[in-house]
């Protein structure tokens, strides 16, 4: 028997054995590493949807503390976020710019509450985030 070429045969299985091994380690890896980033891309339009809508939500509180200045069609108020602005302000520094929103994204819309055609004083505030 040859014992010369039964070592050199063993060292050349090793070291494709390892490559293999080194090649699914790395494709493991990086299909972990591609997965994690899709999961930490979505959650972080859900945390920028649940801000965005929380910040439309206070921003219509504090336009209810005066309702008689918001100006209703049909009963529904449609926030555009410049309602608190002085007269003669540019729109670009409004309440959507603040919060870095499209207004096309967030819609806020404040519902007057109207019982046998009366308006009750309550009002139902509600916000959605689209992204």
């Amino acid at each position: 028997m040859n014992t010369k070429s039964g070592k050199g045969y063993a060292l050349a299985m090793a070291i494709i054995f390892v490559i293999i091994l080194t090649a699914a380690g790395l494709g493991l890896y990086y299909s972990v590493e591609h997965l994690t980033g899709e999961i930490r891309i979505q959650e972080t339009g859900y945390a920028r949807g649940y801000y965005a809508a929380i910040a439309g939500l206070r921003y219509a509180s504090i336009l209810l503390r005066n309702p008689d200045d918001l100006t209703f069609v049909a009963n529904v108020y449609t926030v555009n976020g410049t309602e608190l602005l002085p007269v003669g302000s540019p729109p670009a520094i409004g309440f959507f710019h603040d919060i870095g929103v499209d207004p096309a994204d967030l819609a806020i819309t404040i519902r007057r509450i109207v019982r046998w055609g009366k308006p009750t004083g309550k009002y139902k505030v509600s916000a959605a985030y689209t992204y």
